[in-house]
């Protein structure tokens, strides 16, 4: 394997080898070494930006590793929220739940009250015959007095004249 340091320069690492590169042979004992016509400030130059486009390269993968782990986080509390709302529906569904249960309660409880309207009504109804059933009476009484009376009257009228024809 060649390493390519320039289009179509090849760096051999071993001498009198033969390496391939993009397809063609190399020779290493004709090939040239690019280190070999440059000196040291150029190919601290060359090794430099080499080492910067590295590390700029570690820093983009850095940054997009930084990127999916806050699209991850954006992930988990968009799930949070939604488990979040699911509880509010959840806990908006039981209020719901127990207003229609103190309705019901409520209904339930004006029958009660209907109910002991009735009754009371009944009741009064009852007292009310009762009532009228204590006046016939009196009435009857009254008349089976008057009855007696005449009858006592009639009898101490006829025992008065007997004994006064006596």
């Amino acid at each position: 394997m060649c390493k390519t340091i320039l289009p179509n320069v090849v760096q051999a690492n071993d001498e009198n080898e033969t390496y391939i590169d993009n397809n063609n042979e190399c020779d290493s004992s004709t090939d040239f070494n690019l280190y070999d016509i440059l000196d040291r400030s150029e190919r601290m130059k060359i090794f430099n930006r080499k080492v910067n486009i590295e590390k700029r390269k570690q820093e983009v993968e850095i940054k997009e590793r930084y990127v999916e782990i806050e699209k991850r986080d954006i992930g988990f509390n968009e799930r949070d929220i939604a488990i979040k709302e699911r509880d509010i529906a959840i806990k908006e569904r039981d209020i719901a739940i127990k207003e229609r249960d103190i309705v019901i309660e409520k209904y339930g409880i004006a029958i009660e009250k209907h109910d002991a309207a009735i009754k009371e009504r009944d009741i009064a109804i009852k007292e009310r015959d009762i009532t009228i059933e204590k006046h016939d009476i009196a009435i009857n009484e009254r008349d089976l007095m008057k009855l007696e009376n005449k009858k006592l009257l009639k009898y101490i009228k006829t025992t008065l004249t007997s004994q006064r024809k006596k």
